[in-house]
């Protein structure tokens, strides 16, 4: 998945109903709640909160010249996480290959960080 970009969103990830506060729900399934996001474009986006604070959110940005697909996940229980600090990551899904990426803290408000990333 070339251009693929991955964020961490620690200590300022704000309740899950905040993040999306300016976002337009379209559904609501299994748990999962599929949204548009006028701050990406009008990307839209699915997103999960899990029992001890995580959420995950995977998304399209269309924010930027260069379209992307994003996965953010985050606690605010991640104190030790430092916004516009650049955390090395891997992510597997299933069974194939790992990929490294290069993961940034953010705050939700800004920009989606589109860092580089490849399969190993």
């Amino acid at each position: 998945m070339k251009g693929a970009s991955v964020l961490v969103i620690g200590s300022l990830l704000v309740a899950p109903s905040v993040c999306a506060a300016q976002s337009i729900l379209w559904k609501s399934v299994g748990g999962w709640s599929v949204l548009m996001d006028p701050s990406t474009g009008n990307g839209c986006y699915v997103t999960i909160a899990y029992e001890k604070g995580t959420t995950l959110r995977l998304g399209f940005d269309f924010s930027r010249q260069q379209r992307g697909i994003y996965l953010a996940f985050g606690n605010g229980n991640w104190k030790s996480l430092e916004p516009g600090k650049d955390y090395p990551s891997e992510i597997q899904f299933d069974r194939s290959p790992v990929w490294n990426a290069t993961a940034q803290a953010i705050d939700f408000g800004v920009s989606i960080f589109s860092p580089s990333s490849r399969p190993t």
